[in-house]
Formats: structure tokens, C-alpha cells, sequence
């Protein structure tokens, strides 16, 4: 059965899934985890839904977003292992571009700074 917002019942939100997420980050124990749905039923063509696996993504200590996977069948570790993986890179990309992000504002500040310095020499 669906609820008005399209998930079946054994089915988390994404904001639910995401204070989950914070509160294990909170605790210090942030690991993907695999939600059971019980045999509900979903999508366009009712198929059995069987699991929701969440990974979620953390970059310089903080929850950046999460990767949600259900399928109609139990997970394998392979993919299990798969998406964690990828969790991680996107994590690292993430993370990456968070510290390019900061560089580029200091080095934007400093030279901003070294500007008004020059203005002020020159008058």
C-alpha cells in the first residue's frame, strides 16, 4: 500500500533517512545499512519490493547526502560493497571541491585585501 507521498509502507522518507543518518554521525557510528520492506509492494508495475539500502556520505565530518538504492530483490554483498564504494568516492569528490571552494575564497579575499592596500599606496 502507498502512502499520499508515493513510498510504500516499509519504506523510510528521505527526511527520515536523513535524520537517521545525522543522529549516527552524532553518535560516531555512520555505516551504510539495508531496511527491509517486508514484502510491500511498489512502483509502475507492482513488483515486490524486498530492500532499501542506504549509504550515506560523509565529508569532513559532515553528512553531505546520502545514496538510496531499493530494489526488488535482497542485495548482494557485491553490490552492497559496490555501492559503498561509490558512496565513498562521491564523498572524497565532495569533499574535494568543498576545500577548492574555500581556497578560491581566501585567495579571493586575500587578494581583494591586497588591492585596497595598493589603492591606498598609490593615492
Amino acid at each position: 500500500m502507498k502512502s499520499s507521498d508515493g513510498r510504500t509502507a516499509g519504506q523510510q522518507s528521505l527526511t527520515a533517512l536523513w535524520a537517521t543518518a545525522r543522529q549516527s554521525l552524532a553518535d560516531g557510528d555512520v555505516e551504510s545499512y539495508v531496511i527491509g520492506t517486508n514484502g510491500q509492494r511498489g512502483g509502475s508495475a507492482e513488483h515486490e519490493l524486498s530492500e532499501q539500502f542506504v549509504c550515506p556520505l560523509v565529508a569532513k565530518d559532515h553528512l553531505q547526502g546520502l545514496i538510496v538504492v531499493t530494489s526488488a530483490a535482497r542485495f548482494p554483498f557485491e553490490l552492497r560493497s559496490a555501492i559503498e564504494i561509490l558512496g565513498a568516492q562521491a564523498a572524497m569528490a565532495i569533499g574535494r571541491e568543498t576545500m577548492g571552494e574555500a581556497f578560491h575564497a581566501r585567495r579571493g579575499e586575500r587578494g581583494s585585501r591586497l588591492s585596497c592596500r595598493m589603492r591606498r599606496m598609490s593615492s
